[in-house]
């Protein structure tokens, strides 16, 4: 809501892109942190450190101040929420890129989901978990720093198509290589396939998010709190859906993304 408030279009995809990167640092971060708090404390000390963070992020939250100009101020009612429930599902371009969204984040969820047991208890590595998943939150933070250039030279909706794409034909590639190895590929077939895939696959999200706003205006923060709840609710729903297949194989992993990877693409040119 905020990068709507100050930016549109392009500009607003390559703000957001350079946001998420910063954001990638908590999935690089987090396991490594969780393995030390473990190691001198209880698991009640998790949550504490939670509650510290949610101290110092409302604190900074006053401290940004407001971002919307004052004539675009609204009050806050149920028929001005409806109207923007509604704007958001009676636009075509919002709502194409919202389901857009839905299905590309609930590809990345699959792996969100899924991932520690696979490094558990698929490949026997549960001690590396924490190194695996910092190493792939890496890449992703990389492809954030990076996606800005392209955007600015080919425009959000080109890239957006061109990742959902490459999802697709990666996820395609990984499909038939843990068919071929019954289920079971390499540890490092896995890690490399599945970390590539997941760089272009949340590269969907500032561009996505960018294509979805831009037609809101005056409705953009409503707009962007519908398209935040039903990528992250609808997604693990999805998510849910290939996890529940994921036993003692990864097919099902590589599935999910080839599937949802075409949907998005569907919903992408509908959104045009």
């Amino acid at each position: 809501s905020m990068a709507r408030d100050l930016y549109e279009g392009d500009q607003m995809a390559r703000v957001i892109a350079v946001m998420m990167g910063v954001f990638m640092t908590g999935p690089i971060l987090a396991p490594i942190a969780g393995e030390g708090i473990l190691a001198v404390g209880n698991w009640q000390w998790v949550f504490a450190a939670s509650l510290i963070l949610a101290a110092i992020l409302f604190a900074w939250s006053i401290r940004f101040g407001e971002t919307l100009a004052p004539e675009n101020v609204q009050s806050l009612d149920i028929r001005r929420v409806a109207t923007g429930f509604r704007a958001v599902f009676t636009n075509r371009t919002t709502f194409a890129h919202t389901m857009a969204l839905v299905f590309a984040f609930g590809g990345f969820t699959v792996y969100l989901g899924s991932s520690q047991p696979i490094i558990d208890v698929i490949y026997g590595r549960g001690d590396q978990f924490a190194l695996w998943f910092a190493v792939a939150g890496v890449a992703m933070a990389i492809g954030f720093f990076t996606v800005n250039r392209f955007i600015e030279q080919h425009g959000a909706r080109n890239v957006a198509m061109f990742c959902a794409v490459t999802v697709v034909v990666l996820a395609s590639v990984f499909l038939v290589i843990s068919m071929r190895a019954d289920g079971v590929p390499s540890f490092w077939w896995w890690l490399g396939l599945i970390g590539t895939v997941n760089v272009f696959s949340v590269l969907l999200t500032p561009t996505c998010y960018a294509l979805g706003l831009e037609p809101m205006g005056e409705l953009a923060g409503t707009a962007s709190a519908v398209m935040g709840f039903m990528s992250t609710a609808a997604g693990a729903g999805l998510a849910a859906i290939i996890d529940a297949q994921i036993d003692m194989t990864v097919t099902p992993m590589a599935a999910g993304y080839v599937g949802y990877g075409l949907l998005t693409i569907v919903f992408l040119r509908l959104g045009r």
